[in-house]
């Protein structure tokens, strides 16, 4: 009689504690019942384990562009590359447009870098781009040329050496990347106006006889010069050093074998001290 008031207690209570279910482990619940949980989504199979790229592996690429320059620094340019850019860059067809790029002889830092670009053998546009470093400076006056409206057809771009070789295409997390993005931006815009559009890349040396441009990258350099350290005029650099010579004491025979700035013999009063 009092076993079946407790079982029918027990039915009816549906928060009856069951000190057998405590013996129970979490885990092997799940194990027998795996609709209860989140394991049924799993598929029923795994792919196998493989490790991620390493960051500098991701470098951006298109079918239309193609980089002719030199990956490694340690090779050096082959004479039949030399011959065959050295060959692109005297004979330009009318429809294609050459972008140069070369770092400007002065007072650094900042570096200043400046860029050529022709239609054939016209200039259309010409600046200098200035920065804290060297590759930054050249990505700067990279993505400034590109930024020309009327670009069309086909992009030849020469870089001096191989100081963009690690940013140019890269776009993981380097101190450049915010001008390797700009830079692809600009390509790939001009890649979609067109599907005849394409780009080439080429290494060249500015030691090369012959380059176009030398007066134009001389009146960039002065005026970049008068930006980053301004110096007065020739002249009057050569009259102050005068100036100078003469303030000196010159009693010393050290003075009779020492020309003068202005260029005349020293008196003979200096000679024969």
């Amino acid at each position: 009689m009092l076993l079946g008031t407790w079982l029918k207690a027990a039915d009816s209570d549906s928060t009856l504690h069951n000190p057998a279910a405590d013996c129970i482990s979490p885990s092997l619940l799940l194990y027998c019942s795996p609709e209860t949980c989140l394991t049924h989504l799993l598929p029923s199979s795994f792919p196998p384990f493989s490790f991620p790229s390493h960051p500098s592996s991701h470098a951006w690429t298109h079918p239309q562009v193609r980089d002719n320059a030199v990956i490694k620094p340690c090779i050096k340019l082959s004479r039949e590359s030399k011959e065959a850019t050295k060959s692109i860059i005297t004979n330009i067809p009318y429809d294609t447009f050459h972008l140069f790029l070369k770092i400007l002889t002065i007072p650094s830092p900042p570096f200043s870098a400046a860029f050529l670009l022709y239609r054939g053998p016209n200039l259309v546009l010409s600046g200098a781009s200035r920065d804290s470093s060297r590759p930054g400076a050249l990505m700067s006056a990279l993505c400034q040329g590109l930024t020309y409206a009327p670009l069309s057809n086909h992009i030849c771009i020469f870089l001096p050496d191989l100081t963009l070789s690690n940013y140019l295409f890269h776009t993981s997390k380097h101190a450049l990347l915010t001008h390797s993005l700009l830079f692809i931006k600009h390509v790939t815009n001009f890649l979609l106006s067109d599907p005849v559009h394409h780009v080439d890349i080429f290494r060249y040396s500015v030691k090369w006889s012959g380059l176009l441009g030398v007066a134009i990258l001389e009146s960039l350099s002065e005026a970049e010069q008068q930006i980053i350290f301004p110096l007065p005029p020739k002249a009057r650099l050569i009259q102050d050093l005068v100036e100078e010579y003469h303030r000196l004491n010159r009693s010393s025979r050290i003075w009779q074998s020492i020309t003068p700035p202005d260029g005349n013999p020293p008196p003979p009063r200096a000679l024969s001290t």
